[in-house]
């Protein structure tokens, strides 16, 4: 299957995304509807049932969405930025179970290179991405400042810098994601 990648940009941040085939969201989809009720509301900023930091390796269908992003979709994304190297490594994974007033505060990963979010099954609770400059206090009082609210779509893959402020709009239906957070290693 081929992959089409899309460049957004937003703050002048470049956000990418593409589609994941529904077979394989379906599949995770599954294996989350079983396993979400052994699930604590235990990560700092989510107030959702999650798998914990990391379970690369529980499913294999994150460990196949994270082979896909560390060997093409990462690589072609550092090829249209000219990166100087492309040697992905995966440092996080988990899944996100919310169920109605869950939230996620608003926060960023900036302990990686970049971060990834595929959405499983949309919510009435939406994805938002934030202005950095305006979080950190940089803004001007001229400037209109907007966040960016993501029309989320089952099977979307959104990957963007770390270091870029999200949260998640308190849901009113349940909504499923799971997260990434990967780095580019300078030497194999």
């Amino acid at each position: 299957m081929n992959y089409n990648i899309h460049p957004v940009d937003w703050f002048p941040v470049t956000v990418f995304h593409t589609q994941i085939d529904d077979e394989l969201c379906d599949k995770l989809i599954e294996k989350v509807m079983v396993d979400k009720d052994t699930w604590t509301k235990g990560l700092k900023n989510v107030h959702a049932k999650t798998t914990g930091w990391n379970c690369m390796g529980k499913y294999k269908e994150i460990d196949e969405i994270i082979s896909l992003i560390i060997q093409t979709i990462l690589p072609t994304i550092g090829k249209s930025q000219n990166w100087k190297h492309n040697n992905w490594k995966a440092k996080d994974a988990w899944i996100n179970f919310y169920e109605q007033e869950d939230f996620t505060r608003l926060h960023n990963h900036f302990y990686s290179d970049f971060s990834g979010v595929l959405i499983l099954k949309p919510g009435e609770g939406n994805l938002l991405f934030h202005n950095n400059r305006y979080v950190q206090g940089m803004s001007r009082n001229f400037e209109k400042i907007t966040d960016e609210k993501i029309n989320e779509k089952k099977g979307t893959l959104i990957l963007f810098p770390s270091d870029l402020y999200h949260s998640v709009t308190e849901c009113k239906t349940n909504r499923i994601s799971a997260a990434f957070n990967f780095n580019n290693e300078a030497f194999e």
